[in-house]
């Protein structure tokens, strides 16, 4: 079993303040289309960007969707990797898909600052989910909005290309929201004063959905979020 640490500190020299760590995914996992809830780079305080590999020993091309428009198309060759990302874009799901079959890897990387001009403080990698891998429900041990130094949201999809679903969102069974989602759109929910789970987050027609829980945090109870 296999993972990536991080850690980062907001310049060359000093103690690090932000940590990340991603799964690897086994060989037999690897797919051809991965895909993501939701890509926000609207906010200059907040860095997203796709990280793409082609692991065949083929040559091919990457496309990136989001919320079905393509965003950009990228020539790799074997064994190659791209760091691509979109600025002032939002929305979602993202869909990353080789041109020809070809077996390729995927994920979300993430920085945070608490203003324009300053180091990167915070950071967060998530790897895609296979295409093949999707459900029509997800489920998170818990969920808390009721500290002042951690803001949490829910992020979730419909990534079905022409099925409308209503998606659910419920914490230690209680129901929280109820979204009526056509295909390829996707939401960020949050639920001031809920603690507690699990939480499970589903479509009412076994429509293939995708769901991620971001969380925001900061050194106190008042002040901008930094990682």
């Amino acid at each position: 079993i296999a993972s990536l640490l991080q850690y980062r500190r907001p310049g060359s020299s000093g103690p690090w303040i932000g940590i990340t760590q991603t799964m690897a995914l086994t060989d037999a996992q690897i797919s051809d289309v991965y895909v993501f809830p939701h890509y926000d780079f609207t906010d200059l305080t907040r860095y997203n960007s796709i990280q793409l590999a082609n692991f065949d020993a083929i040559d091919t091309v990457i496309t990136v969707k989001i919320g079905g428009v393509v965003k950009g198309t990228y020539p790799m060759t074997a064994g190659s990797s791209q760091n691509v990302y979109f600025l002032h874009e939002s929305g979602g799901p993202v869909v990353v898909s080789s041109s020809n079959g070809a077996k390729i890897i995927a994920t979300l990387y993430e920085m945070k600052r608490d203003e324009l001009g300053v180091p990167w403080t915070g950071q967060t990698t998530m790897m895609g989910v296979p295409w093949s891998k999707l459900s029509d429900t997800y489920i998170y041990p818990r969920y808390n909005y009721t500290l002042q130094d951690t803001a949490p949201y829910m992020i979730f999809a419909n990534a079905e290309e022409s099925i409308s679903t209503t998606i659910t969102v419920t914490i230690g069974g209680v129901l929280k929201g109820t979204y009526p989602m056509l295909s390829g759109e996707s939401r960020v929910e949050s639920y001031i004063g809920a603690n507690g789970g699990p939480v499970v987050v589903q479509s009412n027609n076994g429509a293939k959905i995708i769901a991620s829980l971001l969380q925001y945090r900061r050194p106190g109870s008042s002040g901008p979020w930094i990682g």
